[in-house]
């Protein structure tokens, strides 16, 4: 099973338990700032007047050396995805106590959550759901999944088939996509609260009806000595199936005058990628192993027809004279598929390595990423090969041909979405007649077996100036 503590999609929290216990008090506190404020007064003194910018405050933390960005300050007020307000402190939090003890107890959080997500504080006003234009916001204290099925190995689909004689036969082997179901509890400490909780936990899952989703857990409790990046998993291709629905109702906070304030709810999500991927292996700007220069001789096909052959005569219509045909020198032919318009090509070839980190199981998606460094288009094949292959056999797997990719412009081929894109001047487009394969088919994701040797090749022009990075996705059994 799942860890139930925490759950993501698209990169955006919906389910953090350690964080709703720090919200309604039912942990022991690290920090005064998780139960009210220390001062009147958490302004920002001005860089400069006029500037729009304020001096980094004590309260705020570099998240790197030179992004230029820092953790919110104290006394920040979510106004917006990526905005804050800064102004009077903190003041004690309407969600501090307000769900009675008997109703919540500690359960199977993890205590380091907060540390692995680099969050500096758990406050309801710097939570996803929070906006200062909205009071009710501040009343809700977030959702706690107590229930997710669906995850773990994908269910298989391979019919067998009764033969007439003795035995049976199969179809081909299938996983079948995954439902996802949750059962989870939204605690609030007032009933708008609690309802504007439902209707941001459904808008999250709405995200997926535009777009198909990707969704991030830990595939068991991180309270172990393994590394918690191993323990993380991805979903894609990840649609909503059934929309938040209220099963039970209560008055948590045992107040008169009050309708429920904490709901046990149920919602479907289906992912119609079976795969559960591990965080990518990430081998960025790989130098190639052996670099060969291989020589191509250009012939000119000679004419089937002698040339002292007599020229036949040519009897021409006068009522439907021939088309004249003006022939245009001032552009090159074009270059076909599987061609490469040069005399001079290295065959660069990197050995993937195979010991420097563990493997799951059998299969590993792999993206490509190719960026083109140099001032002119860029042309070239690529290929995988498997060491252990008889030297007779076809060993070029998963073959690839850009043709033309423009100055400074990134090919990404991505092999769980089984799609291409380009990045241009920081712009995600379509790339159009440059991605192919030298024969022509239909370009294929490589989805290789890690535990045997393989090479990645790549036939390009000479002069060719570019990097490529490959990113390994293990596929979870």
């Amino acid at each position: 099973m799942a860890f139930r503590g925490y759950f993501a999609l698209n990169g955006l929290e919906f389910a953090n338990s350690s964080r709703v216990l720090a919200h309604i008090g039912k942990t022991i506190p690290t920090n005064d700032l998780v139960i009210g404020g220390t001062g009147d007064s958490c302004a920002l003194t001005a860089y400069v007047s006029d500037s729009g910018l304020a001096n980094l405050p004590a309260t705020s933390a570099p998240l790197t050396s030179d992004s230029g960005l820092a953790t919110p300050p104290d006394g920040s007020l979510k106004y917006d995805p990526g905005l804050v307000e800064v102004g009077d402190c903190w003041s004690p939090s309407e969600l501090c106590g307000c769900v009675s003890t008997a109703s919540v107890a500690g359960g199977d959080t993890w205590p380091d959550l907060m540390t692995y997500l680099q969050d500096t504080i758990y406050r309801v006003e710097l939570a996803p759901w929070f906006n200062l234009n909205l009071p009710q916001s501040a009343e809700f204290g977030g959702v706690w999944v107590m229930d997710a099925k669906g995850f773990g190995p994908p269910a298989t689909d391979r019919p067998v088939q009764e033969m007439v004689g003795s035995g049976a036969t199969s179809s081909p082997h299938r996983f079948t996509s995954r439902k996802l179901s949750f059962d989870a509890l939204l605690i609030a400490c007032t009933n708008a609260g609690l309802e504007y909780g439902v209707q941001w936990l459904q808008c999250q899952l709405e995200a997926t009806i535009d777009q198909d989703g990707v969704l991030r857990y830990f595939m068991a409790h991180p309270n172990t000595a393994a590394d918690p990046d191993d323990l993380v998993r991805e979903l894609h291709g990840v649609i909503m199936t059934q929309s938040v629905a209220s099963q039970q109702a209560y008055n948590a906070r045992g107040r008169p005058n009050q309708q429920a304030t904490m709901y046990r709810v149920s919602f479907e999500l289906t992912a119609q990628d079976p795969y559960a991927y591990l965080p990518p292996i990430v081998l960025s700007d790989i130098t190639f192993d052996t670099i060969t220069t291989e020589n191509i001789a250009w012939v000119l096909t000679p004419c089937d027809q002698p040339s002292d052959c007599d020229t036949s005569p040519v009897l021409l219509s006068a009522t439907a004279p021939p088309e004249q045909v003006t022939l245009d020198t001032t552009h090159p032919p074009p270059i076909l598929g599987g061609e490469l318009p040069v005399c001079q090509l290295e065959r660069q070839i990197y050995n993937l390595p195979e010991f420097d980190t563990p493997t799951w199981c059998r299969e590993t998606a792999v993206t490509i990423t190719i960026t083109n460094n140099s001032t002119l288009p860029l042309t070239l094949q690529a290929y995988w090969k498997n060491c252990t292959a008889p030297e007779e056999c076809d060993t070029d797997q998963f073959p690839v041909q850009i043709a033309g990719l423009p100055p400074f412009c990134t090919i990404i081929l991505d092999g769980i979405t089984r799609r291409y894109s380009a990045v241009f001047a920081n712009r995600t487009m379509i790339p159009m007649g440059i991605v192919g394969t030298p024969d022509g088919v239909p370009w294929t994701p490589p989805v290789i077996d890690r535990t045997q040797c393989w090479q990645f090749e790549v036939l390009a022009p000479v002069a060719a100036d570019f990097s490529v990075e490959l990113d390994l996705y293990d596929r979870e059994a």
